[in-house]
Formats: structure tokens, sequence, C-alpha cells
């Protein structure tokens, strides 16, 4: 995910990048930015009229914003321009399914993951076949193929997802659109109004996009706006 080459030991590069998407989580996560972020865009119970924090999205929100700046490379305007796609998409959260999100409502367990069954599934609300049967062998292969209840488990898993929106964004992968030349795009882009357009138009590539670009921009806005008080 962090680009860490594989040398069979945990060396000096290896804890200088850890320690950076450490810090950088522990900044966000701790911030006053943050609690405005979870106020406004994370889900929510409610009881007795009081707003009660959802701490799983507030976790994954951080987590995103900390592998789109040190794992992707992107800067301010490019992390709001993706994330806001992905918050109209799955609310930033793993366990998302078919974007069925009301309040603190998660859809782990009431789902079973299948490749072929057209559902929407986890971040980027994957449902494609081919991009499903992908992101299983991800699973499989971070779980060790050690059985089926770990790759199951794997599915879920926010890091797993990540790395397997890495691979979509930054490799070519036969029958799938070209991410890669999309993402490159996304890289050189100046705005997050650019970034929010070209994730949406050519990423996402829903049939009614351009009715959906306003929406998007505005969330793409509204994490702008709170991301550059850090």
């Amino acid at each position: 995910m962090y680009g860490i080459s594989n040398v069979g030991k945990y060396d000096d590069e290896t804890k200088k990048m850890l320690d950076k998407v450490y810090d950088d989580y522990k900044c966000l996560y701790n911030s006053d930015t943050m609690a405005k972020i979870s106020n406004d865009l994370c889900h929510y119970d409610i009881e007795n009229n009081i707003k009660i924090p959802d701490d799983e999205q507030k976790d994954a929100f951080v987590k995103v914003y900390v592998f789109l700046k040190n794992g992707m490379g992107l800067n301010t305007h490019q992390i709001a321009g993706v994330m806001g796609n992905l918050h109209a998409e799955s609310a930033i959260l793993p366990d998302n399914v078919e974007n069925r999100v009301v309040d603190r409502e998660h859809n782990r367990g009431q789902y079973t993951y299948k490749t072929g069954d057209d559902v929407g599934f986890g971040l980027l609300q994957w449902t494609n076949f081919i991009r499903k049967e992908n992101l299983y062998e991800m699973a499989k292969s971070m779980a060790f193929s050690n059985g089926d209840t770990d790759i199951e488990n794997a599915l879920w898993d926010i890091n797993v997802q990540l790395a397997y929106f890495k691979k979509e964004m930054t490799t070519e992968l036969n029958l799938l659109d070209d991410y890669k030349s999309s993402w490159e795009k996304i890289e050189s882009a100046k705005t997050y109004n650019e970034v929010s357009d070209i994730f949406l138009k050519e990423i996402e590539q829903p049939i009614s996009w351009a009715s959906q670009i306003t929406v998007r921009r505005g969330l793409s806005k509204k994490i702008y706006d709170l991301l550059i008080e850090l």
C-alpha cells in the first residue's frame, strides 16, 4: 500500500514510512478538524436527540486520507476530489453494500460476498464481475490463503480494499477500463473540481454521471475546506 520494498526485515526505510503513516493518522484523528468532519460527514445514531459519532466511519475516513496522501502521493486538492466521490459512493465505509447506509447501519453480516451478483460492495462499490473477482484474489493473497473465514474477513478489511484500489489505479488490468490513464490525469489535476469530475466520469462511470457532478463537487469542496485547516 505504501510502496515499501519487501526486503525481509524491518529496515530504516520501512520504519520511516510507517512512522509517517502513523503520525499522519494521529494528527488527523485527534484534531479539531476531524471533529468537524465527523460532525458534518460521518453517520450517527440518534439517542434522545443527541448525535452519537460513528467511530468506525471516522477511522475509515482517516485511513483513506492517510493512504491517498502517503500511498498514492496526492495533494489536498486531489485527496478531496477522490474522497468526495468515495463519500458519495459508500460514505467511505468498507462494509457498505449497495449504499445501504442509514445512521449507524453497516452491512457486514447482512451480505455474503459473491462476484457475479451485480451488487456494489465496499469503498468503491465494486459491482463488475471481473473487478469483484480481482478484489477477491487480493483478499485471498492478503489473508495468506488461510481459509474461507480469513478470506471473508479480509474482503471487508479497509486495508485490503485500499490495496486493490491502488492496483486498479496504477496497473493495466486486462478486460478492464484503463483506470491507469485516468488516475494519471488525477495526479496532474490542479483543483478538487477537476479531480471530482475525472473520478466520476472516467472511473465511476455511472450512467447518469452528469446529474451527479454538483453533488460530488459539493462533497469534495466540503472535505477540502476542512482538510486545509490541518
